[in-house]
């Protein structure tokens, strides 16, 4: 904890550096995890083609890199403002649990609205078309964004902290989870038998690839909640 609360005392300068190290280590485990799910071909199956890592691949993967280190430094620079709240001390294993699930929920719940919105046609090749070039997926999916959209998602995160002083604990965990989740989105190939919970309520790789597939439908992430309930979700999964 105290050396969490140091790196937002440094300057903007190490804490730029701090957060490129620590977005190189996500991009890392998340390739990681790709590719060992790959390999686990016997429980699989296809629910999307595999398209070819191409140049303007990697440049928007730096691109959304350099975004998120510029998110981290904004996030410590609202903080010692006192614009947004976040909860150093200990607390409880219980307290920690509700958190994140109420940072699941609210995030989820926002995500599907700023996704609906980057579908607008007037937004769309600002925000979201780079994204939309992969029909198919690859091990860098999840991180060819344009700098307005690795921008928004990271603006959608704030937005709980400014009213409510999320512990550090639940906030590292939720973003652990959120990488997972998101490499899970851009598997080619899903749990060949899933448990019919999960396919009724949780985003999965085959919910999320059908939206690579057809824009028009699955636009939540963690859940297909939001999809339900304004009709958007794939009738024929």
């Amino acid at each position: 904890m105290n050396e969490l609360l140091k790196i937002v005392d440094q300057s903007y300068a190490d804490q730029f550096l701090f957060a490129i190290f620590l977005n190189i280590c996500f991009i890392v485990i998340s390739i990681s995890f790709y590719l060992l799910w790959h390999k686990l071909t016997s429980k699989t199956v296809k629910v999307n083609n595999y398209q070819k890592i191409v140049t303007s691949d990697l440049i928007l993967t730096c691109s959304t890199l350099l975004c998120n280190a510029l998110i981290f430094v904004l996030v410590a620079l609202l903080y010692n403002e006192k614009i947004l709240f976040i909860n150093f001390k200990a607390t409880s294993v219980i307290n920690i649990f509700i958190e994140v699930v109420l940072l699941i929920l609210l995030i989820d719940f926002l995500m599907y609205f700023f996704h609906r919105i980057a579908h607008n046609k007037l937004l769309f090749k600002l925000i979201h078309k780079s994204h939309h070039k992969h029909i198919g997926v690859n091990e860098l999916s999840l991180f060819v964004l344009s700098p307005l959209e690795s921008f928004g998602f990271g603006l959608l995160l704030m937005i709980p902290l400014v009213f409510y002083p999320f512990n550090y604990l639940s906030i590292v965990i939720y973003l652990l989870i959120n990488l997972i989740w998101g490499t899970i989105g851009h598997f080619s190939k899903d749990y060949k038998y899933p448990p019919k919970f999960v396919i009724k309520y949780i985003g999965t790789a085959r919910f999320h690839n059908q939206h690579h597939i057809d824009c028009n439908v699955n636009f939540g992430f963690y859940t297909t909640i939001w999809d339900k309930v304004f009709n958007t979700k794939d009738k024929k999964k």
